[in-house]
């Protein structure tokens, strides 16, 4: 507390501490007298005369940021770079009937068309479940021949016959939709 200050806080603040005093343990003269001598033995070696004090060195956070950016487009293009060679032939020919051979031993197929500009997407689970989002919300999920049509804004669901699976169980049929 300052006692040169005539501050009403402080007149509030010493009879709080008076109160307090009179249940504390007496202060220890020669520990606090070592305490302060030691203080000022380190604050004097840290300010010697011709000493430098060398700040923390920093690292701009722009320069830090940007090497990120630098790092994840040279990793971005070496990965489409691998995808690219990847999936070319070794002629440099890509076939339709190796990406149909590739759908057709595919445990999941994740699918997504256009119709009239709007996306849709479609994920097949072997050979019989099936979800479709259409691009106006709503969706159809199919488990062997039951279908739902689920819209959630008008919060109704309804199970339609279902011609989206053929009959043997050869897969889903699209164009049947």
């Amino acid at each position: 507390m300052n006692a040169d200050h005539n501050n009403p806080e402080e007149k509030k603040f010493a009879s709080l501490f008076a109160r307090l005093d009179k249940d504390a343990a007496p202060v220890d003269a020669e520990l606090k007298e070592k305490l302060r001598r030691q203080s000022a033995e380190v604050f004097a070696e840290c300010n010697l005369p011709g000493k430098k004090i060398e700040p923390p060195r920093r690292r701009n956070r722009m320069y830090v940021l940007a090497l990120r950016g630098l790092a994840a487009t040279v990793t971005a293009v070496l990965v489409a770079t691998g995808l690219w060679l990847g999936n070319n032939s070794p002629d440099g020919s890509f076939s339709l009937g190796s990406a149909l051979e590739s759908v057709a031993v595919a445990d999941t197929i994740e699918m997504e068309i256009t119709r009239d500009g709007a996306a849709e997407k479609i994920w097949v689970q072997g050979r019989d479940r099936l979800r479709w989002d259409s691009a106006d919300g709503t969706y159809r999920i199919a488990h062997g021949q039951t279908v739902w049509d689920i819209d959630e804004k008008a919060n109704r669901a309804t199970s339609p016959k279902s011609t989206l699976l053929g009959d043997d169980k050869s897969g889903v049929v699209c164009w049947r939709w």
